[in-house]
């Protein structure tokens, strides 16, 4: 015997952490890729494996002046147990979509067989990281 479920019936949903918050709210929540970057490099300089090397590549608003290229990401890291020993990371915010310009250059990197990741909020770019062998 079938039976419909009437509003009676239903489970309660679990209220959210951030329920009733703004949107805007919870997105400020969230670290800026500023935060993300300064993170991610004070993480490597305490927990950092020697003979490897993160640095920014300076980029922001690439938009014509000379030598920037759009598209290429937050950091280059370099270190023995990297395949290819050189990889990259484009940082994002949790929620952040990398450009057309980006996905462009991630997809030259895969197709030259060099590592590359797109990496958003805090903890997943000190994962790629530690996959990498990078840091401890």
């Amino acid at each position: 015997m079938s039976r419909t479920i009437g509003s009676k019936d239903r489970v309660p949903r679990k209220r959210r952490a951030d329920a009733g918050q703004p949107r805007k709210a919870i997105a400020n929540a969230q670290p800026t890729e500023k935060e993300i970057l300064a993170a991610v490099l004070a993480h490597w300089k305490a927990l950092g494996n020697q003979d490897t090397l993160i640095a920014t590549i300076p980029n922001a608003g690439a938009f014509g002046q000379l030598g920037l290229t759009k598209g290429l990401p937050d950091l280059i890291v370099l270190g023995h147990s990297i395949p290819g020993r050189i990889g990259f990371i484009e940082l994002k915010r949790v929620g952040g979509k990398p450009s057309p310009a980006q996905e462009e250059f991630q997809a030259r990197c895969v197709a030259l067989g060099i590592s590359h990741a797109i990496t958003y909020g805090r903890d997943e770019p000190i994962y790629q990281l530690k996959c990498w062998g990078v840091v401890k």
